[in-house]
């Protein structure tokens, strides 16, 4: 993986410290993205937004990664163990599975209540899920094995997820803009925790899965001073596209 210097801010884009700055990875390591913002996260928020990524990274998406053999500072497993049910005598055992053929899920929103004014409740609503798998052979690998059924499940942790999206799209933004001219940056409270409303700023605009030819795609949309970025990890296997409110230019 080849690392992007997308700028030098010389503050932290969270809290604007100057103090223990380290670099920031707009897309986790972890998840394979090469952009950085040099000198642009101080010690404590760091800490807080790794916990976050750790939470994706080492939940959800750890066999996706696995499969995917992204960039890591610890080991990732080869193989995972699932529930499966056999046809020979059509009991349910645990069955070790590469990761390539697990499915992976996408959890899917509402659009962005900053839009229509809705109400919004703390925390977040997953409309619906949408799930990839890596190896399309999975049918038959699992009637090679004599597997009629499997159980795999996915966790998504107390709004990490979301909230990691939108650090991604806030640090794409800051190197986009500039950290300095986004006057009102409503996503910031949702990044930190300190605001749990987290779907009145993040969701999807549409439930049209589409395929990209990059891997992770991220851009900013920009209408009156109002910045909406758009976010789409592992896009080559037609996953959402999230959309976050950042702020105001």
């Amino acid at each position: 993986m080849d690392t992007k210097i997308l700028g030098t801010i010389g503050k932290c884009i969270y809290c604007n410290s100057t103090s223990e700055l380290t670099d920031e990875h707009i897309i986790p390591y972890g998840l394979g993205g090469p952009w950085v913002l040099k000198k642009a996260s101080c010690k404590k928020c760091a800490t807080l937004t790794s916990h976050l990524e750790f939470d994706v990274l080492r939940g959800p998406y750890l066999r996706l990664r696995a499969s995917q053999k992204l960039p890591t500072r610890r080991s990732l497993p080869s193989n995972f163990t699932i529930e499966a049910k056999f046809k020979s005598n059509n009991t349910t055992s645990e069955l070790p599975i590469t990761p390539d053929y697990l499915p992976v899920s996408f959890p899917m929103y509402d659009p962005p209540a900053y839009y229509d004014g809705r109400s919004v409740a703390k925390g977040v609503t997953i409309t619906g899920l949408h799930s990839i798998i890596v190896n399309p052979n999975l049918e038959q690998h699992l009637k090679n094995k004599g597997v009629t059924e499997i159980t795999a499940s996915t966790t998504f942790k107390g709004g990490s997820f979301e909230r990691m999206i939108c650090k991604i799209a806030y640090g794409y933004a800051v190197a986009t803009y500039g950290l300095d001219n986004i006057k009102e940056k409503y996503i910031l409270p949702i990044i930190m925790g300190t605001d749990e409303e987290i779907c009145r700023y993040f969701g999807c605009e549409s439930t049209e899965m589409t395929i990209s030819p990059l891997y992770h795609r991220i851009r900013t949309e920009e209408s009156g001073g109002l910045i909406v970025g758009k976010v789409q990890l592992f896009g080559v296997y037609g996953t959402p596209i999230y959309s976050v409110i950042i702020g105001h230019l």
